[in-house]
């Protein structure tokens, strides 16, 4: 099962399929895609044009959670990071909100393993991607710090896209990864983070098969 926003849901540039078409046909799974564009981490298991139900939980052996931008800077007032410590909230910080998903994945299947992918950076016509978005100083790269930190408070494997992906500004502006709308990939961008998806999943694969 896959859980995010419009990254997973596969709203790209160019029509080259989602990341989980890839991921699912290279490691023989079957995928049950969840993500909705424009939803911020609390929403990700709980919209209800695509719940994640209890039936839909209890049958995956595989859960990811890939995300999240649009708590950052792209829907209204950006977010406060927060910290790992906060309470678990559907309206709290960005740590409270992770956890609020988190929480909800494990009530509803606590045998499931669950892999969380930070989102890589992503530019906008406002925001360069690398400068602070909020009045609090936090920065894609500062959260995504965080999101590894809460990940490991949870014993959860963490896919560091934003380390790993290799996207960067030179590449945003006519490069191999133009992203066009410069927040989502083009063909050769999703089949770069499908690749460092399956190969880290590899690493766990004997653990959901």
């Amino acid at each position: 099962v896959a859980l995010g926003d419009s990254w997973t849901e596969g709203a790209y540039v160019e029509t080259c399929g989602c990341y989980t078409d890839y991921v699912s046909e290279a490691l023989g799974l079957t995928c049950i895609n969840l993500g909705v564009g424009g939803t911020g981490v609390s929403m990700f298991a709980t919209q209800a044009s695509k719940p994640l139900t209890q039936e839909i939980a209890e049958s995956a052996d595989l859960i990811t959670i890939f995300g999240d931008i649009n708590d950052m800077h792209s829907n209204g007032t950006p977010l406060l990071c927060g910290d790992i410590t906060d309470e678990a909230s559907a309206s709290g910080s960005i740590m409270a909100r992770w956890k609020y998903t988190i929480n909800r994945v494990l009530s509803l299947n606590p045998n499931a393993t669950i892999v969380i992918i930070s989102c890589p950076i992503c530019f906008s016509s406002s925001h360069s991607g690398y400068e602070p978005f909020n009045t609090a100083g936090d920065t894609i790269a500062s959260v995504t710090k965080k999101i590894g930190e809460l990940a490991r408070s949870y014993s959860i494997p963490f896919i560091d896209m934003y380390g790993l992906s290799g996207f960067k500004s030179y590449t945003f502006n006519g490069g191999d990864f133009d992203y066009g709308d410069r927040v989502h990939p083009n063909n050769a961008g999703v089949k770069r983070i499908s690749n460092i998806i399956i190969e880290q999943l590899k690493l766990l694969q004997p653990i959901y098969e």
